[in-house]
Formats: structure tokens, sequence, C-alpha cells
């Protein structure tokens, strides 16, 4: 469906850039933006949110 492939999207980056923003308050300059993200890094995060919202019960040591 590709409100619900839109909605996925919209989350995984979303996610992304809330851990990237995380990771620079730490000092940690290292994740690209989305934008400029590896594609395996965009799927990673995509498959990630995929999962959460199949399986909401999922824990975070489950996800990862």
């Amino acid at each position: 469906d590709f409100s619900a492939n839109k909605t996925l999207e919209l989350a995984a980056y979303m996610a992304h850039e809330i851990n990237r923003a995380y990771c620079k308050h730490l000092g940690d300059e290292s994740q690209p933006s989305w934008k400029e993200a590896p594609e395996w890094q965009r799927e990673s995060c995509l498959s990630g949110v995929a999962s959460i919202a199949a399986h909401p019960d999922i824990t975070p040591a489950q996800s990862h």
C-alpha cells in the first residue's frame, strides 16, 4: 500500500535524523544525514521501523 510505505519511509527518516541528532549531542559527528546516508543504512533503518510496526511489543534489544 502506497500510503503505508510512505508512512514507514517517513518514520525511518525521522528515526535516523533523531538518532543523528542524539549522536551529534554526544559529540559524535560520524552520522550522515538521511540524504547522504548509504543505501544499506537507510534500508536498515527502514527494516527496523517496519519490524517495530509489525511487532509493537518488540523490545529495544530485540529490535537491534
